[in-house]
């Protein structure tokens, strides 16, 4: 993703600290679980990493665009991921939840629910969203400065490109909007992003 250098740097920190945030809760047999200090455990574990995604890319296109003084982006990058980060940790908590209680099915083993490529999925998606939510507020700073840019829709035009995405490549919001108007992602693991002209 051009938006976000070191994207798997990113990435990376939020797959290392939801492992370490998760290791005791993956310990214990799922009946004894505290769901609620999981939510907890992963809210702590993922704000830094999603501040830091915010505003690197929010940064990144105000600074190239010159505007980075018109708005205050480490406070819009503080508010957001505490907000993404608490509604994550819950969501977290009450998905591993429903997969360790077995209803009419099998339930996955502690062993699935904790792995790293439960990690790495909630990082692609997660540092996705933190890209889009970050050039969003330094959007702002283009408007105070009167320049009004239009979004573009981008894949990377790869085989790993999904049914959803490949056709918005290129698109504006006219037509990206109709599946995720605030921009990617448009699904868990969406590797896209917003060019701006």
């Amino acid at each position: 993703m051009p938006a976000l250098p070191n994207r798997d740097e990113h990435e990376e920190a939020i797959v290392a600290a939801l492992l370490l945030a998760w290791e005791p809760f993956g310990a214990m047999p799922p009946e004894q679980i505290d769901y609620a200090s999981m939510a907890i455990a992963s809210r702590e574990a993922l704000h830094k990493p999603l501040y830091d995604a915010f505003l690197a890319a929010g940064l990144g296109l105000a600074i190239g665009g010159g505007w980075q003084g018109e708005i205050p982006l480490s406070a819009y990058a503080d508010a957001w991921a505490t907000g993404m980060a608490s509604r994550l940790g819950a969501d977290t908590a009450a998905t591993t939840a429903r997969r360790l209680t077995p209803i009419g099915v099998k339930a996955v083993t502690s062993v699935d629910v904790f792995s790293r490529a439960r990690a790495e999925v909630i990082a692609a998606t997660e540092i996705t969203r933190a890209v889009s939510a970050g050039e969003s507020a330094a959007l702002a700073g283009a408007a105070a400065v009167g320049l009004m840019l239009r979004s573009i829709w981008r894949t990377a035009e790869d085989e790993l490109v999904c049914d959803v995405c490949g056709p918005l490549d290129g698109t504006g919001v006219e037509v990206y909007g109709s599946v995720s108007f605030s921009g990617p992602p448009s699904h868990p693991n969406c590797r896209c992003w917003l060019d701006y002209e």
